[in-house]
């Protein structure tokens, strides 16, 4: 009976789960990405207010308000639906890229109040700058876009 249940614990979960070593650079990732300042930061970049300003940026007054508000709350509905996946894609992402040492700096600079700061007023900053560039960034976005169809279409 012993061999059975040792076959069946190896076939089921592998290894007893005290084997298993904790990764530090893992754990620092999750630890700067579940940070009280980056949540603040993702809470911001799904938001509906953020994606207003980038429509207005992009769309300017080719969408009434109401049509704006609507899109807006449907993309924030939308990304929220994705913030597991896009939190798991940040750990992962971090623990390739950055040092333990790293990390653990830019985690304990976001908790702090200066970095604390710096990411609440970053939804801010990013409105008023899509606000000024708006027209220009239409505008590029339209050529760029009219001179990717002419590279597409055969000639």
């Amino acid at each position: 009976m012993r061999p059975f249940v040792l076959a069946l614990v190896l076939a089921v979960g592998g290894a007893p789960s005290h084997a298993q070593e904790a990764d530090p650079l893992r754990e620092a990732a999750e630890a700067y990405v579940a940070s009280e300042g980056v949540q603040r930061s993702i809470d911001a970049s799904v938001s509906a207010e953020l994606i207003v300003s980038a429509l207005d940026a992009q769309l300017g007054t080719r969408l009434s308000p109401e049509e704006r508000d609507a899109i807006a709350g449907v993309v924030s509905e939308e990304m929220t639906s994705i913030r597991p996946a896009m939190e798991a894609a940040m750990v992962d992402a971090a623990a390739r890229t950055f040092t333990l040492e790293e990390m653990e700096a830019m985690t304990a600079f976001y908790s702090s109040g200066p970095g604390a700061g710096l990411l609440a007023k970053m939804p801010g900053f990013t409105a008023a700058y899509l606000e000024a560039m708006g027209p220009d960034l239409r505008d590029a976005t339209e050529r760029a876009m009219a001179r990717a169809a002419e590279l597409a279409t055969p000639d």
